[in-house]
């Protein structure tokens, strides 16, 4: 879309800090998705992230509950949940 300048608001406090640098990413699938995603941002002039109180983003979140239900009922009907994701480390045996 051309954009150089990205403001990406979120309504998760954890995630904005996370994504800003203030807060580690601890989960081995999240560290996953976070490099993924602060690689994206590298491709763009200027990224923010702001965080939007969830009473202020009320209409938002209805907005898109609304197209994710409608997506469902439409191209997505056949989505079904993945599978969970195998553990990354196993527990020592106990003998």
């Amino acid at each position: 879309m051309g954009a150089a300048d990205v403001l990406l608001r979120s309504d998760s406090r954890l995630l904005v800090e996370q994504l800003s640098g203030r807060f580690k990413v601890k989960n081995p699938t999240l560290q996953r998705l976070h490099a993924e995603v602060r690689s994206l941002a590298r491709s763009f002039a200027r990224v923010r992230y702001e965080h939007v109180p969830r009473e202020r983003n009320k209409e938002a979140d209805r907005l898109a509950n609304q197209g994710v239900d409608g997506w469902l009922a439409g191209a997505g009907s056949g989505w079904a949940p993945p599978a969970p994701a195998p553990h990354l480390w196993s527990e020592p045996d106990e003998r």
